[in-house]
Protein backbone atom coordinates (compact mmCIF):
# COMPACT_ATOMS: atom_id res chain seq x y z
CA UNK A 1 0.00 0.00 0.00
CA UNK A 2 1.38 3.42 -0.84
CA UNK A 3 1.84 5.85 2.03
CA UNK A 4 3.25 8.93 0.29
CA UNK A 5 4.19 9.82 -3.26
CA UNK A 6 5.90 12.67 -4.98
CA UNK A 7 8.87 13.42 -7.17
CA UNK A 8 12.47 14.63 -7.12
CA UNK A 9 13.05 18.24 -8.10
CA UNK A 10 15.91 19.39 -10.36
CA UNK A 11 18.30 19.24 -7.39
CA UNK A 12 17.12 15.72 -6.50
CA UNK A 13 15.30 16.90 -3.36
CA UNK A 14 12.26 14.85 -2.45
CA UNK A 15 8.97 16.72 -2.89
CA UNK A 16 6.05 14.80 -1.40
CA UNK A 17 2.77 15.72 -3.03
CA UNK A 18 0.31 13.04 -1.94
CA UNK A 19 -0.43 11.68 1.55
CA UNK A 20 -2.32 8.44 1.01
CA UNK A 21 -2.65 7.76 4.74
CA UNK A 22 -4.85 10.83 5.17
CA UNK A 23 -6.90 9.90 2.11
CA UNK A 24 -7.33 6.32 3.36
CA UNK A 25 -8.56 7.62 6.73
CA UNK A 26 -11.17 9.77 4.99
CA UNK A 27 -12.24 6.88 2.76
CA UNK A 28 -12.66 4.64 5.84
CA UNK A 29 -14.87 7.27 7.48
CA UNK A 30 -17.05 8.10 4.48
CA UNK A 31 -17.29 5.05 2.22
CA UNK A 32 -19.22 1.89 3.05
CA UNK A 33 -17.04 -0.16 0.66
CA UNK A 34 -13.81 1.29 2.03
CA UNK A 35 -11.97 -2.06 2.08
CA UNK A 36 -12.46 -2.57 -1.66
CA UNK A 37 -11.63 1.05 -2.50
CA UNK A 38 -8.43 1.11 -0.46
CA UNK A 39 -7.48 -2.36 -1.71
CA UNK A 40 -7.43 -1.00 -5.26
CA UNK A 41 -4.38 1.10 -4.32
CA UNK A 42 -2.14 -1.95 -3.84
CA UNK A 43 1.15 -1.84 -5.69
CA UNK A 44 2.96 -4.96 -6.87
CA UNK A 45 6.52 -4.81 -8.16
CA UNK A 46 8.41 -8.01 -9.04
CA UNK A 47 11.26 -8.48 -6.55
CA UNK A 48 13.83 -8.98 -9.31
CA UNK A 49 13.03 -5.46 -10.57
CA UNK A 50 13.63 -3.77 -7.20
CA UNK A 51 17.00 -2.03 -7.10
CA UNK A 52 16.71 -0.36 -3.67
CA UNK A 53 14.07 -0.04 -0.99
CA UNK A 54 13.99 1.86 2.25
CA UNK A 55 11.59 2.41 5.11
CA UNK A 56 10.14 5.91 5.08
CA UNK A 57 9.48 7.51 8.46
CA UNK A 58 7.89 10.96 8.00
CA UNK A 59 9.02 12.28 11.37
CA UNK A 60 12.67 11.36 10.68
CA UNK A 61 12.53 12.81 7.16
CA UNK A 62 11.12 16.10 8.48
CA UNK A 63 13.67 16.32 11.29
CA UNK A 64 16.86 15.30 9.46
CA UNK A 65 16.14 15.95 5.78
CA UNK A 66 14.50 19.38 5.59
CA UNK A 67 13.33 20.53 2.16
CA UNK A 68 15.43 23.66 2.32
CA UNK A 69 19.14 23.10 2.94
CA UNK A 70 21.51 26.04 3.36
CA UNK A 71 24.97 25.16 2.09
CA UNK A 72 27.86 25.15 4.57
CA UNK A 73 25.51 25.55 7.53
CA UNK A 74 25.32 22.62 9.99
CA UNK A 75 21.99 20.92 10.65
CA UNK A 76 20.64 22.06 14.00
CA UNK A 77 19.75 19.30 16.44
CA UNK A 78 17.59 19.81 19.52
Amino acid sequence: MPSRSGYRDSKQRLELTTDYDEAFDLIRKHESKHTEIIGAFRIVIPVDEVITATLYLPEIHTKYFPHRVIENEPLEMD
